[in-house]
């Protein structure tokens, strides 16, 4: 009997966990799978009345297991699960120490081992170097050992799956040997709600220097007139000089964020492309009908173009929607047709191919 099992950070319907990332599409993913195989997905959790335990959500199974302090103690305690599951596939996104736990079910269990690409650095052949400059000799060496155990276990995928051209690209360069497969993110269909009849803009993600908030407080500054929301976590010092047209909710339930999204005018995405593959959220807000303005993003697949590439640009495009409620709607609701279609329906089936490949799906 086929029994796949998913790794996961964190659980995304936990209001602890994360706003966005690739948690999230490991979720989704798994969700539409439960559909057709015995799924499993293992997530990470700081609530100790949760570990060890298994629930069960529809017909996928989540089990909970200790966040440890330094990431790579997650090998041998993921690792132990997958052992105890012996799934015939593991599935991981993103660059993590779960990588090296898909590679090594590969190795002991003979399970067939794929992995996704969250964000373009992911495909780099270092990310975790970057701990040799913090202060911490334990920290420095398990940010060096692991990025070298990533390494070892990309290489032993049997296949890599990249969410964008841009992704392809770079992962066809540097695994010149495997099969490359796109297929874009997955999304539920969330719920709309109306829109707020002062025009109002939104902001979601993490507080930090990738993520560019302070472009979004100098927007805020530069349509006074107008409602600036902010919804994230992180380095707070990046947004104190905040003006009084901006509120900032710090971390919210996906709920809660969800129906923010649904009710602003415009989502703005300010984030580098680099560290970045198609934001969650970008997708989200087009299913909400929300129009989005991408300073460095681009989504492909859909014929509204959300990349502005400058901040000039970006300014004139925000002011051209911000003057009608109506233009707002009328373009909100196009977007929601093609993101069903894209992120939903083609997704769908993208990702049942993956998985599952030419088996039947009954």
């Amino acid at each position: 009997m086929d029994r796949l099992v998913f790794l996961s950070d964190f659980h995304p319907n936990d209001e602890s966990a994360f706003i966005t990332g690739s948690h999230l599409q490991v979720y989704q993913i798994a969700k539409l799978l439960s559909e057709y195989r015995e799924s499993h997905l293992l997530v990470s959790t700081n609530d100790q009345n949760k570990v060890g335990k298994v629930i069960k959500e529809g017909e996928l199974f989540v089990h909970y297991l200790r966040n440890p302090r330094y990431e790579i103690l997650k090998i041998p305690i993921f690792l132990k699960r997958v052992l105890e599951l012996e799934p015939t596939l593991v599935f991981q996104r993103g660059r993590s120490a779960l990588t090296v736990v898909g590679f090594l079910s590969k190795v002991l269990l003979s399970s067939t081992f794929i992995w996704s690409s969250n964000a373009q650095e992911g495909i780099d052949f270092l990310k975790y170097a970057r701990f040799l400059s913090r202060k911490g000799k334990i920290r420095a060496i398990f940010g060096f050992l692991l990025d070298l155990l990533i390494n070892i276990s990309l290489e032993g995928a049997d296949l890599v799956v990249a969410q964008n051209e841009e992704q392809r690209g770079k992962a066809e360069e540097r695994f010149w040997w495997k099969e490359i497969r796109m297929c874009k993110n997955l999304q539920e269909i969330p719920k709309k709600f109306e829109k707020f009849e002062k025009p109002t803009v939104i902001w979601v993600g993490r507080l930090d220097e990738n993520k560019n908030p302070k472009i979004f407080i100098d927007l805020a500054k530069e349509f006074p007139e107008c409602e600036f929301l902010m919804v994230g976590y992180g380095n707070e010092e990046l947004i104190r000089d905040r003006p009084g047209n901006l509120k900032f909710f710090g971390k919210l339930p996906r709920k809660e964020t969800l129906k923010l999204i649904s009710s602003s005018w415009v989502l703005v995405n300010t984030s580098n492309s680099e560290s970045e593959g198609i934001p969650n959220v970008i997708l989200e807000a087009m299913l909400c009908g929300t129009p989005v303005l991408s300073l460095n993003v681009r989504v492909e697949g859909i014929a509204y173009n959300v990349f502005c590439g400058d901040i000039k640009v970006l300014i004139e495009r925000l002011r051209n929607l911000l003057s009608s409620r109506e233009k707002v709607l009328n373009l909100g609701e196009n977007l929601r047709r093609e993101a069903l279609r894209v992120f939903v329906e083609e997704s769908r089936e993208c990702w049942l191919r993956v998985i599952l490949g030419d088996q039947k799906t009954m």
